[in-house]
């Protein structure tokens, strides 16, 4: 099988993460829509443009000396190693932006250095969520049960998300998840038996899920995510697999196959939204893909029919 170049064009420009390439001389000569949304230039601002002009403000994460350049794109291109830093980057409404960056270089077909490619990822989220677990944990901020944010966590993110979508633009997707045969396993099993399987949903959507996004337990058998930097369409593919992952989790019990499966509802965070409105349209989506799910018939129920009828119905929704 065989990619033209337009394949790898159109890769770069649906990765989550941002991505650019420099030469030599560190002139800037590819810059993604991913890294537009990141830092808030536009390709048309950066291209041909010096790293060493600082139009990004890059700081060591490390140093707490203020404009000091990191110097990782001259090394790469200097000894030929990968080089993965934690950075802050001016952006361009002129806030500062945690990311972690990644830098390779890139060689012709004789072997020589003609520059190096970036890959970063805004991680301001990540940490701060794994700080504030970790410093609020005598406040409840923790579910105890599953590890997972609870409700209360869950509710301050989204505030925090919110403010970020209006004030800057960072748009971020939820979903609502309600596990699915919860209640058999309880009362053919046990309550203990109920536990382990949440624990079990719980760990499969959190290890599935990106860094910079936040999986959380709403209460009893619901659970939520917050999905940053992304469509309607990416945000269905997300809960359709979230939705696999999960049903293909399962427990042998004297002899038994025993697992769960989840229904879902996404929706994309408005400039307007408050967390109710946001939790009630993706509930009501949820029910209503249930519903769905219910009326679908035996051919449609497979994965690649259950793809195309919320690929067909997110496009839709666009």
């Amino acid at each position: 099988m065989e990619f033209g170049k337009d394949i790898y064009k159109i890769l770069l420009e649906n990765m989550y993460e941002g991505v650019y390439f420099v030469d030599n001389d560190l002139k800037i000569q590819y810059w993604s829509k991913a890294a537009e949304k990141i830092t808030g230039y536009k390709s048309q601002e950066v291209l041909d443009q010096y790293c060493t002009d600082n139009i990004l403000g890059k700081i060591d994460a490390r140093d707490s000396e203020p404009g000091k350049r990191a110097r990782h794109l001259t090394k790469v291109l200097s000894d030929g190693f990968v080089s993965e830093e934690e950075l802050y980057l001016r952006h361009k409404n002129g806030n500062q932006v945690l990311v972690r960056t990644r830098v390779m270089p890139i060689r012709n077909k004789q072997g020589d250095i003609t520059g190096a490619a970036a890959t970063f990822i805004n991680n301001v989220a990540d940490l701060k969520a794994g700080e504030t677990i970790k410093n609020f944990k005598k406040q409840a901020y923790l579910d105890f049960l599953t590890g997972l944010g609870n409700r209360r966590f869950v509710e301050m993110q989204l505030n925090a998300r919110l403010g970020g979508l209006r004030r800057y633009g960072w748009d971020f997707g939820f979903i609502f998840m309600d596990v699915t045969g919860f209640k058999k396993v309880n009362d053919t099993y046990g309550h203990d038996m109920g536990d382990t399987i949440l624990k079990i949903v719980a760990k499969t959507l959190y290890k599935n899920s990106r860094s910079g996004d936040l999986v959380g337990r709403w209460g009893g058998d619901e659970f939520v995510a917050i999905v940053q930097n992304i469509n309607a369409v990416q945000l269905s593919v997300t809960a359709i697999k979230y939705r696999i992952l999960v049903e293909k989790s399962t427990l042998t019990i004297e002899g038994k196959t025993v697992g769960v499966s989840i229904a879902t509802g996404t929706t994309l965070a408005q400039p307007d939204d408050t967390i109710d409105s946001l939790v009630k349209r993706a509930d009501t989506a949820m029910y209503e893909n249930r519903e769905k799910k219910r009326q679908m018939s035996p051919r449609t129920k497979t994965i690649k029919g259950i793809l195309g009828s919320e690929m067909k119905r997110s496009n839709s929704a666009d």
